[in-house]
């Protein structure tokens, strides 16, 4: 048996809806954060790409670069700069892949605290459950569905 969530399009609620185990998996139709997390995710592979392209520019100068640079009295030019020292070039594509990796990640911390302050797991006695907890699982056109955790899991 699956509940859907009426009403909730990924807003908090003014108090916690108490869920039992019985009542999970629960989905949450066109939870907004989802697609924040999506164009996140899309900022995160490009930065992750254009990274992984600098790097290897950087890693390739390095290893076939030519092993001597003619440069004029007036100094080297930006080109001749980037032959003579290669590293930062390798030092900004990692830094970017480095700040891909960090892009969606407060995104996920939004979506687990939006579970925590509106969702509480509780027993057939109304009583707070401490069998395992809810998590959420991201599904294809922008629902959260919330599934039970046992707590023979988080342990493991």
């Amino acid at each position: 048996m699956e509940l859907k969530g009426k009403g909730l399009k990924g807003m908090e609620s003014p108090e916690k809806q108490k869920l039992t185990i019985a009542e999970l998996p629960y989905l949450i139709e066109d939870f907004q954060l989802i697609k924040k997390l999506e164009s996140r995710e899309q900022l995160s592979n490009f930065l992750s790409m254009i990274g992984i392209g600098i790097a290897v520019i950087g890693g390739l100068i390095l290893i076939f670069g030519p092993n001597s640079v003619m440069v004029s009295r007036s100094g080297p030019t930006f080109f001749e700069m980037l032959l003579l020292v290669p590293g930062p070039i390798i030092s900004v594509g990692v830094l970017l892949l480095f700040i891909s990796s960090h892009v969606a990640h407060p995104v996920l911390s939004e979506i687990e605290a939006f579970i925590t302050q509106n969702f509480e797991l509780i027993d057939n006695d109304g009583l707070p459950s401490n069998q395992g907890i809810i998590r959420g699982k991201i599904e294809p056109e922008g629902h959260l569905r919330l599934v039970f955790v046992p707590a023979s899991e988080l342990t493991g």
